[in-house]
């Protein structure tokens, strides 16, 4: 292959990659905008793709208990209902987002308050391992003191997540828009 070619070749690749940079950085953008925005809708679309793939879901243990003539029929029954549960939950989550969307928000906010706390527990309880120890005690102090925080005010906490998720997006959105224009120029 002859320079010339390789050249060619290389400006053509850092073209593409520059172009899907660009979209990437662009939508990353965008989405962070909206999502500074418009948090409550945006917390809304996310619940309502979930649920949308939780239908999917649903169905397709449905057709996995109705299809599989080798299960047997407890596992055909078992599939049949976990499908039926999963396009309920879905239905109710479409007909109702906006509290869906606060339940789930909660669920996830809970659980990360919960695991917080169980994961300074555990730097408390490997403590005679570490051999930075006042780190570890600071960690573990943060760690639980901010799990208990977010369980006592999970809508607070779900504000600064999405919060914090928007402006990560957008920053993310900029520098990603600044490598495209940047890429394999200099």
């Amino acid at each position: 292959m002859s320079d010339n070619t390789l050249s060619d070749a290389v400006q053509s690749t850092a073209k593409r990659v520059r172009l899907w940079l660009g979209i990437g950085g662009a939508l990353s953008l965008i989405t962070g905008i909206i999502m500074l925005i418009w948090p409550g809708s945006a917390v809304v679309a996310a619940t309502m793709v979930l649920a949308f793939y939780t239908l999917l879901t649903g169905i397709v243990y449905a057709v996995i208990g109705i299809t599989a003539p080798l299960a047997g029929v407890w596992s055909r029954i078992g599939h049949v209902l976990v499908g039926v549960l999963f396009v309920v939950a879905a239905i109710v989550a479409f007909l109702n987002p906006s509290t869906t969307s606060v339940i789930v928000g909660v669920m996830v906010v809970t659980f990360i308050a919960i695991a917080w706390i169980f994961e300074g527990a555990a730097a408390l309880a490997s403590l005679k391992l570490s051999p930075a120890k006042g780190w570890t005690v600071f960690y573990a102090i943060v760690s639980i003191l901010g799990g208990i925080a977010l369980l006592f005010s999970p809508l607070i906490g779900l504000q600064v997540i999405v919060l914090w998720i928007a402006i990560t997006l957008i920053v993310m959105g900029i520098v990603q828009l600044v490598r495209a224009f940047t890429l394999g120029r200099g």
